[in-house]
């Protein structure tokens, strides 16, 4: 078993609802487990609410796209039972955070670039996402 087959069982569990894997190569016996307080229990706990699907881009020139700033799960609020950090047609002001996206256990707000009125949530709460992928609309 080599780093690259053990970097990818960690994403899959990362994007993924597996509890478990276990894996039997060559000799070599691994198994990940996926610890109580991890991203995907998280993602069970939260409330959907603010997330919605809409379309991926901006339609107007005074709307803002915000982007992921990296791969991993996407969170609409600090914990499970907080308030999600925006809403549809709540007030944004620049440096506020939208979300955290959390990957192998290190978490990274996401911020508004541009003051104004929430428009749209493009991903759902415990969604994963690619880096740069559209997360937000302000306007």
């Amino acid at each position: 078993m080599n780093l690259r087959r053990v970097r990818y069982l960690l994403r899959l569990m990362e994007t993924s609802s597996l509890a478990e894997v276990e894996v039997r190569d060559n000799g070599v016996d691994l198994r990940v487990t996926r610890s109580p307080r991890s991203a995907a229990s998280l993602a069970q706990h939260q409330s959907p609410t603010i997330c919605s699907l809409s379309q991926a881009e901006a339609s107007g020139p005074d709307e803002h796209i915000v982007r992921s700033p990296r791969v991993g799960i996407c969170y609409a609020s600090p914990g499970p039972d907080q308030p999600p950090f925006v809403s549809i047609g709540g007030t944004v002001q620049r440096g506020d955070t939208l979300g955290i996206v959390s990957a192998l256990s290190t978490v990274s707000p996401i911020k508004a670039h541009a003051s104004g009125t929430m428009l749209r949530i493009l991903v759902e709460n415990g969604q994963p996402v690619e880096f740069d992928q559209p997360l937000f609309v302000i306007g």
